[in-house]
């Protein structure tokens, strides 16, 4: 392994895709293991100079993956400018360090994010309007952190261990419900049912006649319950 961070992820902050690369360090993390995922906010210790550490890990890396929301060509600075266009920007800039240094770059688009187009980038990062990019959706975020880590092989070897993968529903064993403990305190309502039961059964007066009773109650009150049924 190498020193320094195999994995360096670029995003834009709270203002477009903060939630996708946390979720990318936390789980690209668990995968290729602690230490080999670069996240400025989780990466950066205390007193640490920020822009010469920001540079290096990012020349160092073995590929940068730049987190694209909707909003990260248009977020904008105070005066109103696109961000992406001026040179200071830190995305921008960590971009352009990564082309400048031969540094692979994969574009992952995040809540149905468009890719930029190289009209729409500054002339220092048009190369990624050209690169290839893999999608990250909330819903499949698990699915689609595999296609990612599948397309890293080459990369980022020594996997060292395999994505977590939600598992699926419960099996449900096919048995009958286990009996109902919640049906008591009704010994006067069952000793009424029994009573309008002939005591001889096709002999007597009642011979012959449909008894009809209807039981009422709200659901899970026991209505249905075998041991009621029987005498209905």
């Amino acid at each position: 392994m190498m020193g320094a961070e195999d994995v360096f992820i670029s995003y834009r902050g709270a203002a477009d895709s903060l939630y996708a690369a946390d979720l990318l360090h936390a789980e690209l993390s668990h995968v290729l293991g602690p230490g080999r995922v670069f996240l400025d906010s989780e990466s950066i210790k205390p007193g640490a100079d920020f822009v010469r550490t920001l540079v290096d890990r990012v020349r160092q890396s073995r590929v940068v993956l730049a987190v694209i929301g909707p909003h990260w060509l248009t977020v904008t600075d105070p005066d109103g400018l696109r961000r992406i266009d001026d040179p200071r920007d830190w995305v921008r800039r960590e971009l352009a360090e990564a082309f400048d240094a031969d540094v692979p770059v994969i574009p992952v688009l995040t809540d149905n994010a468009r890719m930029p187009t190289e009209a729409d980038l500054p002339a220092d990062i048009v190369r990624l309007g050209r690169a290839q990019h893999v999608v990250l959706r909330q819903r499949h975020a698990q699915a689609d952190i595999a296609v990612l880590l599948d397309r890293l092989t080459d990369l980022v070897p020594d996997r060292q261990r395999d994505p977590v993968v939600p598992a699926g529903p419960p099996l449900v064993p096919r048995q009958l419900p286990l009996v109902m403990g919640d049906f008591v305190g009704r010994g006067e309502q069952l000793a009424t049912l029994d009573a309008l039961l002939p005591a001889d059964e096709g002999a007597g007066a009642g011979a012959g006649a449909v008894m009809i009773s209807a039981v009422g109650g709200t659901a899970g009150v026991g209505k249905t319950k075998p041991g009621l049924r029987h005498r209905l």
